[in-house]
């Protein structure tokens, strides 16, 4: 804009120096004046092309630096997403760690129960320093020191392969169940093999014990003669022996089973009577054997009054009903109904009712009849149908026990493996101990309420029968 208001002024101040000059004077003038307008004019176009160029090259560099710093914030962004990406790469791993530590510690305390479950099952003596050492194991892991848990265990198995190898005679002091009292004496051990005791009093060994429990160990003393015989020589070869430092062979009476089958075979006082044989059942069958006790003893009561009831009225329905009969037909109602009230059994109570009232017809005596047999039918059906559901329930007690004991059965498998089949033989025996009695209790109650069924059937026949016959002789 500057250099055409300059051109308007420089023409201006022309026009009005004409009017006041010279023509001559006016045009050098205005030629002087245009020469200087025309440089001016350059100098400014060439300032401002100069002033064009600089504000050209700064936004160059401006440019230059925007797309720079935008290079940089690329950069920035991809090293942002990167170190992101590490980092969680670096939690999952963590995270892959710390489970990786949980499932070892689950499994080294899973290992631990496992080891304190199976010490119930190891020889006495061994019992309370397994305890002790696996406890120590569990503070171990409490403090997440799995390395040390470890180093532990296998010095835990280390210890019972060294006790499974070691043979010991010691003193030992015992409670010897047929005297009550604690004997003190001398025991020989055999590593995990055997174990035998003796005393003044009398010898024992330590047989194991496969039942839904596990393994456990007991002292036997009731022995055969023969059996004491040979541990108490081979406890003394042994002192003797030991107090010599001589290492020299010794005959040891073992059962290698531990499971003592042969001793039971030919001990006597394993088959002591039925007595016994009930306990031993108890104790093996577990707690659902003293529900099916209660089952069979009620049965019991409820067939043997059922029985009382039947006999003592099968015998008395025919000798009354013929009393009544001939009272009627000679026309001594009176009488009948005295021979009713002195009698009170099925038949009298059926038959008072008609003898007392006024009877106008025999349709009539049909429906008081009818009435008193409904009166008599529940004493005559009592208990059999409480007897049918004992029978029914018996056997399903006995299959809820053995249920139960495979169950536990299962649990010992878990501890102990598949590879001892006496174990799972005599688990499954003993689970199905219950089953046994529930059906040994059942079927007699069966077959009995069938029996007793029929019986009340003779008996309401034998009513219905003589009830009929003194109607008729009523209205005969």
């Amino acid at each position: 804009m500057r250099p055409i208001i300059l051109i308007f002024i420089s023409l201006f101040l022309m026009i009005s120096s004409l009017f006041s000059q010279s023509p001559a004077e006016q045009l050098a003038a205005l030629k002087l004046e245009l020469e200087t307008t025309k440089k001016e004019y350059w100098s400014f176009k060439a300032n401002s092309l100069r002033e064009r160029k600089e504000m050209e090259d700064t936004l160059t560099l401006f440019d230059q630096e925007v797309k720079s710093f935008y290079l940089r914030k690329n950069n920035l962004q991809e090293e942002f997403y990167l170190i992101k990406e590490s980092q969680n790469k670096v939690e999952e791993k963590f995270l892959q760690k710390e489970s990786e530590l949980a499932t070892l510690y689950s499994r080294l305390d899973e290992l631990v129960k496992i080891e304190k479950k199976k010490s119930q099952g190891l020889f006495p003596y061994l019992l309370e320093p397994s305890i002790e050492r696996l406890g120590g194991i569990k503070e171990l892991i409490l403090d997440k020191n799995y390395l040390k848990v470890l180093e532990k265990l296998i010095d835990y198995r280390l210890y019972l392969l060294n006790e499974a190898e070691l043979s010991t005679i010691n003193n030992k002091t015992l409670l010897m169940p047929e005297l009550k009292q604690s004997v003190a004496g001398k025991e020989l051990r055999l590593g995990f093999i055997h174990s035998a005791f003796t005393s003044p009093q009398g010898e024992a060994i330590l047989l194991r014990q496969t039942d839904l429990s596990g393994v456990s160990y007991a002292w036997k003393f009731d022995l055969p003669k023969p059996v004491n015989s040979d541990i108490k020589k081979s406890i003394e070869s042994a002192l003797k022996n030991s107090q010599e430092k001589k290492s020299a062979e010794i005959i040891v009476p073992v059962d290698v089973n531990q499971a003592g089958n042969k001793l039971r075979a030919i001990t006597k006082s394993e088959s002591g009577g039925f007595l016994k044989w009930i306990a031993n059942l108890f104790k093996t069958g577990g707690l659902l054997m003293y529900p099916l006790s209660a089952v069979a003893i009620f049965a019991l009561i409820i067939i043997i009054e059922r029985l009382v009831f039947f006999s003592k009225n099968n015998r008395k329905i025919k000798a009354i009903s013929l009393e009544i009969t001939e009272s009627i037909s000679q026309g001594k109602n009176k009488k009948a109904i005295e021979i009713c009230q002195i009698n009170v059994n099925p038949i009298t109570r059926v038959l008072s009712p008609l003898l007392e009232r006024p009877v106008k017809n025999k349709k009539m005596g049909i429906e008081i009849l009818e009435e008193s047999m409904l009166f008599e039918m529940p004493r005559l059906e009592k208990g059999l149908s409480t007897l049918n559901v004992l029978a029914a329930v018996a056997p399903l007690m006995g299959l809820l026990g053995t249920v139960v004991g495979m169950i536990a059965l299962f649990d010992v498998i878990t501890l102990y493996g598949t590879n001892n089949p006496k174990i799972l033989a005599g688990g499954i025996s003993i689970a199905l101990v219950t089953t046994q009695t529930g059906l040994t209790i059942a079927i007699p109650i069966l077959l009995i309420h069938h029996g007793l069924t029929r019986i009340k059937v003779n008996l309401v026949n034998s009513i219905e029968k003589s009830a009929v016959m003194v109607l008729n002789k009523l209205f005969s």
